[in-house]
């Protein structure tokens, strides 16, 4: 099953420690670093200031134009590791990227999810469909036998 990912990472806090991590490359990049007590602030869930919070949007705003221009499917990108980061706690770096990616979106500057069509479309609503008459089958059986 090609579509069942498995984590690169051993937990979700390398994660964003990783998305932290690139983030950081791609300021130096810039002509900038971010301090230590930065790259903390952006791995944890407390506020952050308003100056580094722009200045983080704009960075990811550029790693994630750069990916997307570059089109890599690395399982440690930077898009790829905002999948794994974000489940069990809600990292500066996660809520960030998240806000950038819907206002790129709303505003055109990244591109919108491909619209699934034709055959992929049909196969999705078919495994959908499939999928709900086999637990309304499934609960039709439960019921007969815990009615006896």
């Amino acid at each position: 099953m090609s579509w069942i990912r498995k984590s690169p990472f051993q937990t979700e806090e390398e994660a964003a420690e990783r998305m932290v991590d690139l983030l950081a490359a791609e300021a130096e990049f810039s002509g900038f670093t971010l301090s230590p007590d930065e790259k903390n602030l952006l791995s944890t869930e407390c506020p952050i200031p308003g100056d580094l919070r722009e200045k983080s949007k704009n960075l990811i705003q550029r790693v994630l134009l750069k990916e997307t221009r570059e089109d890599s499917e690395s399982p440690i990108s930077f898009g790829s590791s905002l999948m794994w980061a974000g489940d069990l706690f809600y990292p500066n770096v996660v809520r960030l990227t998240e806000e950038v990616v819907i206002e790129g979106r709303a505003a055109g500057i990244l591109p919108q999810p491909p619209n699934r069509h034709g055959w992929g479309l049909l196969n999705d609503k078919a495994a959908l469909i499939g999928c709900g008459l086999l637990v309304i089958g499934v609960l039709v059986i439960a019921g007969i036998f815990l009615s006896k």
